[in-house]
């Protein structure tokens, strides 16, 4: 009678026992508690939405009514706009109390030389106070502002020659920088206005008439990333 063949191989015992695996699995836990334990409470905060009480560190750029750059605290930016040969003003980043109002009419703060002060309205300022709510580290988001329409000034050729402007050059799309007082009054004195006494905005040239020129300084949106969610 025929004897069946041994094959003269046995089964390995799998060397992933029960003890190996919970040393494997302590061993990666461990790991990860050292990584997390290094990073501080950072990364846990950083998981919750900003809400009232936080102020938030953001990098933004503000657009006019025709789309274009005209308020960034992003050097890409400005120097991109300043390439294509139009005007844009740079400044630091700006941090925002979630869901604060301004209680003036103009909301100001310097220029990245600290020279000029620029201006945004408070309803400007507004909307980015309210719509930093809800959101976390590293996200962006574009917020249209809602009186971005009807902010035009009409000038004459006089007026628009004494802010410097050609008016015998100036094209529809032009932008002009235009200064604005802080607190109009008449002074009875020939003293010299300080930078701290108007602010800046950017307009354009909306239209251009036989008497002059009507400039367009609304804003029209904020495109922000939020780069810290402070007083936690």
């Amino acid at each position: 009678m025929n004897k069946k063949k041994s094959s003269g191989q046995k089964g390995k015992k799998s060397s992933w026992n029960a003890t190996k695996i919970a040393m494997m699995v302590f061993g990666v836990g461990f790991v990860v508690i050292m990584i997390l334990g290094s990073l501080g409470m950072g990364w846990l905060t950083g998981l919750h939405p900003a809400t009232t009480g936080d102020s938030v560190m953001i990098d933004y750029t503000i657009s006019d009514n025709q789309g274009m750059p005209v308020l960034t605290s992003n050097p890409r930016v400005f120097n991109a706009t300043l390439d294509q040969g139009r005007l844009c003003i740079l400044t630091n980043y700006l941090t925002v109390p979630v869901n604060a109002t301004s209680g003036a009419v103009v909301y100001t703060f310097p220029d990245a030389t600290g020279t000029a002060q620029v201006g945004i309205f408070s309803s400007e300022y507004n909307s980015i106070a309210t719509g930093l709510s809800g959101m976390k580290d590293q996200e962006t988001k574009e917020l249209s502002f809602p009186d971005k329409d009807g902010l035009t000034w009409n000038m004459t050729v006089k007026d628009f020659q004494t802010i410097g402007g050609n008016y015998t050059t100036a094209r529809v799309g032009d932008e002009v920088l235009m200064n604005f007082a802080k607190n109009p009054e008449i002074t009875v004195d020939n003293s010299t206005p300080t930078p701290d006494n108007y602010y800046y905005r950017v307009g354009y040239i909306k239209e251009k008439t036989a008497d002059g020129v009507i400039i367009d300084f609304g804003y029209s949106k904020i495109l922000l990333d939020v780069l810290r969610i402070n007083n936690r």
